[in-house]
């Protein structure tokens, strides 16, 4: 959902005009999941003696379409336990099209929960690993339309080309396919 302007509400959504059909499929199932993944209890220690019973009540999700499948990742406040993760190796076995998923507590390293395959993106017949996390474009049709106005304003070029900050390689690799230019 979105925040609703000036406050912490939610605003639920059912679909996203922006999302790839695959990822609009299956909100609802991650919805339901969520609710279940939401009411397991966790017991916390918070000082010498002290054991606190704490919910996963926040946080974020991030879905990436990989070119093979869904990429899952949670970013987290706290720690989840073990049934946490149990329901995910469930929910994930369950669901054909999510090949992978993460969690992130805070800022820490995202550490994989259930990895059916990698997640792979085809850039000019290159395949790439996705890491966790990865930033791609939107879409792949606005990748595919990126790719082309940066070849087309290169035109008839040779010589040296350096792609900064260039991330999974989005242009990398097709500019490596244009004849004259050094790589």
């Amino acid at each position: 959902g979105f925040n609703e302007n000036k406050s912490h509400n939610i605003i639920d959504i059912n679909q996203c005009l922006m999302l790839d059909s695959s990822l609009n499929e299956i909100l609802p199932k991650i919805k339901e999941f969520l609710k279940e993944f939401i009411s397991i209890a966790i017991t916390v220690k918070v000082k010498k003696n002290k054991i606190e019973t704490k919910y996963i009540n926040k946080g974020s999700i991030r879905l990436l379409k990989a070119d093979n499948g869904i990429d899952v990742l949670f970013v987290l406040p706290i720690n989840p336990g073990v049934e946490h993760r149990m329901l995910v190796a469930d929910f994930v076995n369950s669901n054909e099209k999510i090949i992978r998923f993460c969690w992130q507590i805070n800022n820490s390293a995202p550490e994989e929960i259930v990895t059916k395959i990698s997640p792979k993106l085809y850039i000019s017949d290159y395949e790439i690993d996705i890491p966790v996390g990865a930033f791609l474009q939107a879409s792949k049709d606005a990748e595919t339309k990126m790719i082309n106005k940066v070849i087309g304003y290169l035109g008839e070029i040779s010589g040296s080309l350096a792609d900064l900050f260039c991330g999974l390689g989005t242009f990398t690799y097709p500019l490596s396919k244009i004849k004259g230019v050094d790589d």
